[in-house]
C-alpha cells in the first residue's frame, strides 16, 4: 500500500479496531474458562454491583448504551485525525524542538533529510549543525557555497 495520508489514517483506525477486537476476544476467552455455576455467580455479583451503583448514580450508569459507542467513535476519530500529515509533522517538530528528548537529534536529522530529498524536488539544504552528522543526507550542506549546482 502506498504511504499516503489515507493509508496512515487507515492504519491508525485498524490499530484501534484491532485493539478493541483483541480486548473483546480476550474477555470472551476468559469467560469461556468459567464453569456455568461460576458464570451464574459472576452475573449475580455484577447485578448486585450494578444495583448498588444505580442507587448512587442513578440513570448515568444506564447511559453506557449511548456513551460507550460515542466514546469509541470519539477515540477512533482522535486516532484517525492524529495520523494526518499535518499532525505527524507537528509531532515530529515538537520532538525535534524538545532538547530534553533523546529522540530530538534523530527527529532533526529526519526533518532535514526529508527537506533535502530529491524526491520532493530539493537539491540541498543548508544546516550547519546537522551537515556533519553521518545520518544526514549528503545534499545537506553547511553553507550555500556547497550546494550542488543544477
Amino acid at each position: 500500500m502506498a504511504d499516503t495520508e489515507f493509508s496512515n489514517k487507515l492504519n491508525a483506525a485498524l490499530r484501534y479496531g484491532g485493539t478493541t477486537a483483541g480486548t473483546a476476544f480476550t474477555m470472551m476467552a476468559v469467560l469461556s474458562l468459567l464453569s456455568p455455576d461460576q458464570v451464574v455467580a459472576l452475573k449475580a455479583n455484577v447485578e448486585t454491583l450494578k444495583n448498588s451503583i444505580l442507587t448512587g448514580y442513578g440513570a448515568l450508569v444506564n447511559m453506557w448504551v449511548i456513551l460507550g459507542p460515542v466514546g469509541v467513535m470519539l477515540l477512533a476519530k482522535m486516532g484517525y485525525s492524529s495520523s494526518s500529515v499535518q499532525a505527524m509533522a507537528a509531532k515530529l517538530l515538537k520532538i525535534a524542538a524538545n532538547a530534553a528528548d533523546p529522540a530530538s537529534k534523530q527527529a532533526k536529522v529526519e526533518i532535514v533529510n526529508a527537506a533535502a530529498s530529491p524526491a520532493v524536488g530539493s537539491t540541498g539544504v543548508v544546516n550547519k549543525v546537522l551537515a556533519a552528522d553521518p545520518a544526514t543526507a549528503p545534499n545537506v550542506v553547511a553553507s550555500p557555497a556547497e550546494l550542488p549546482k543544477t
